[in-house]
């Protein structure tokens, strides 16, 4: 009879190398991968610098793990893209799966545009799924940075910005792609740190702020961020709720309806003007949990010799260090549509 005593070597060497394996699979989905998949100039240039710029931002609903009718809700959005003429999009909750890969570079390719990719939570190489935030743009993206905003909720949930510069027809124009916690304690704090992130960063440049935020319109880190940027919607909307997420169970109905996706606006040395915004999709029949936003935006000329002028060299910023204080400003008044401010922020 063959002693159970001989195969011990072979399980203790088998039951290691199953622990490295989970140990790493553990290390990988909680930390955040600073690489950033990138295409950075699309098939063709957007449009002329009378053109207005189209800004269009969507949660997708990864629906992990099902990712149901992921393929045709995917035409749906590129479709949509195509039609509405966006040239600058934010997209969260971005699948990446072993059976489904690379959705930003496949809706990049599907319109000709450029893109920028960063990993939010998941692992694909070591977990078969990932996701995060992608822009899309129809202008050269540089420098593209993928930071993950603070405090942390847990080592197992990220939530990040994606930050690019678009070589606009009106200048070089800093774009955050943000997707935030659903945690009330924490969302506030995030909210904070990517104002002063933004701040910081964008310089004088025109800033674009885009995302879900999870975090209602009469919230008051939403209405902090309007007295600092325009909320483009609310701008172009004054009386309407503009909800962009409904969360709608079987007997209860309807438990919630909220505007928690935004577009904004920091106009920067150049000004801007916000032109129009509207929802995209219907409840229920659209391709995502959540309601597009898009806003079509008018961004004034760069002044000759200035910094933002295109193809003036931007060194990138680095995120926030622990106990640094930023500049605070106030707007100085005017317009509401055009903030004559000095800088983002």
């Amino acid at each position: 009879m063959k002693s159970p005593f001989r195969s011990w070597p072979l399980l203790l060497t088998g039951g290691a190398l199953v622990t490295i394996a989970l140990m790493l699979a553990l290390w990988r989905v909680s930390r955040v991968d600073a690489h950033v998949q990138t295409r950075p100039v699309p098939d063709q240039v957007g449009p002329a610098p009378d053109a207005h710029l189209q800004v269009l931002t969507l949660n997708l609903w990864h629906d992990w793990p099902f990712h149901r009718r992921l393929d045709a809700r995917l035409e749906q959005v590129a479709a949509t893209i195509d039609r509405e003429q966006a040239n600058i999009v934010c997209l969260q909750e971005v699948p990446n799966a072993t059976d489904f890969p690379d959705t930003a570079r496949r809706l990049a390719d599907r319109l000709g545009m450029a893109y920028a990719y960063g990993r939010a939570n998941g692992d694909r190489t070591t977990i078969g799924f990932e996701e995060g935030v992608a822009i899309l743009s129809r202008y050269p993206l540089q420098s593209p940075q993928l930071i993950e905003m603070e405090p942390r909720v847990s080592p197992f949930e990220h939530r990040v910005v994606l930050r690019a510069f678009a070589e606009t027809s009106a200048g070089q124009v800093a774009v955050y792609c943000a997707h935030l916690t659903t945690s009330r304690r924490a969302n506030p704090e995030q909210v904070s740190w990517l104002r002063q992130f933004v701040s910081e960063d964008a310089g004088s440049r025109t800033a674009i702020i885009a995302g879900d935020f999870n975090a209602a319109g009469d919230s008051s880190q939403i209405r902090m961020l309007a007295g600092r940027w325009l909320d483009t919607f609310r701008v172009a909307n004054p009386l309407d709720d503009g909800h962009t997420f409904t969360l709608v169970l079987p007997v209860v109905g309807t438990l919630l309806s909220h505007r928690i996706d935004y577009v904004f606006l920091s106009p920067g040395r150049s000004g801007g003007e916000v032109v129009g915004s509207r929802r995209l999709f219907v409840d229920g029949e659209g391709p995502s949990d959540h309601l597009a936003v898009l806003t079509t935006l008018a961004l004034g000329p760069i002044p000759v010799g200035s910094n933002d002028a295109p193809g003036a060299s931007h060194p990138s910023l680095p995120p926030r260090p622990a106990g640094t204080g930023y500049e605070k400003r106030r707007n100085a008044g005017g317009n509401p549509r055009v903030r004559p401010e000095p800088g983002p922020g």
